[in-house]
């Protein structure tokens, strides 16, 4: 049947139409898995800096940089962003891995400074290499303090990167060579506490950062951070804090630190900034 007319150029809008609708489809099914990937990524760097493993940290980071979709039209805007990014999120990763906020913040502001007046996109990426490297250093520096076994060094590891997870204690001493007893002894006697104590108090920690640092409701934190039950998180939550989950955000969720992004962002040469939880983007 041959198309003329006004009914043939309705056709043809109509087909146009659809092709356009199934192309958006598709590329918008290749973004969420590229982001997915990008986010995972972004996670395992984060917990190299929270470990303070200094190597893993910036090689991943070096590894990521060519995964990301860019943050402006402009290249050098796109890497400063990319500069502001980096340093702010493990920034909050290794004032997570124990490093004192103001220690943290002071190495933050140094060298998103510094990166920020460059105009090299090699130079940029040095000085956010430098950052991460000294960042995660310093909380490899906090963690030699605690002078604690290369076993329960290795327990602890494994418990940071494994929180949201049921968390066995025959799995850990079985990976590790030694009997569960021996495990169980060994991190009572070095850190004071048992080691299911830890296991609660690494996941209401990383519980109390969510709180303050994200939108995301109570009950949905919780199942994160894989408490059983909202009531038992609340529970626990309150026994060590003095305050319910609820209250803790309440008291806690300022706006200054998104206001410090803002301002780095605005200084670097950002028109504006978006905040949601751990993620910020930033353009021009």
């Amino acid at each position: 049947m041959v198309k003329n007319g006004k009914y043939g150029i309705m056709c043809d809008k109509i087909m146009q139409e659809q092709y356009a609708e199934q192309v958006k489809y598709d590329l918008e099914t290749e973004d969420e898995d590229y982001y997915r990937h990008t986010y995972q990524e972004e996670h395992r760097i984060l917990d190299m800096v929270r470990l303070g493993n200094v190597e893993e940290a910036v090689r991943l980071s070096n590894e990521m940089d060519f995964h990301v979709t860019r943050l402006a039209a402009n290249e050098l805007t796109h890497w400063r962003n990319m500069l502001i990014v980096g340093i702010t999120l493990c920034t909050r990763a290794a004032i997570e891995g124990g490093v004192k906020p103001y220690v943290a913040y002071k190495i933050s502001d140094y060298y998103i400074i510094k990166g920020s007046e460059c105009r090299e996109p090699a130079r940029i990426l040095e000085w956010r290499n430098q950052a991460i490297g000294e960042l995660a250093g310093k909380v490899r520096e906090v963690r030699k303090k605690g002078h604690t076994s290369v076993h329960i060094e290795q327990c602890k590891d494994y418990i940071e990167q494994h929180y949201r997870e049921k968390i066995y204690l025959d799995y850990i001493a079985e990976n590790l060579g030694i009997s569960s007893c021996y495990l169980s002894r060994l991190f009572k006697k070095e850190t004071g506490m048992c080691l299911q104590d830890y296991i609660i108090e690494v996941r209401l920690r990383r519980a109390a950062h969510l709180l303050v640092y994200s939108e995301e409701p109570i009950p949905k934190i919780a199942a994160y951070v894989n408490f059983p039950s909202q009531s038992y998180f609340g529970k626990m939550f309150k026994e060590k804090t003095g305050r319910t989950p609820r209250q803790y955000r309440e008291e806690n969720k300022t706006p200054e630190f998104i206001e410090k992004i803002c301002r780095q962002a605005i200084d670097a040469g950002a028109d504006a900034v978006i905040g949601h939880g751990a993620h910020f983007m930033i353009w021009r």
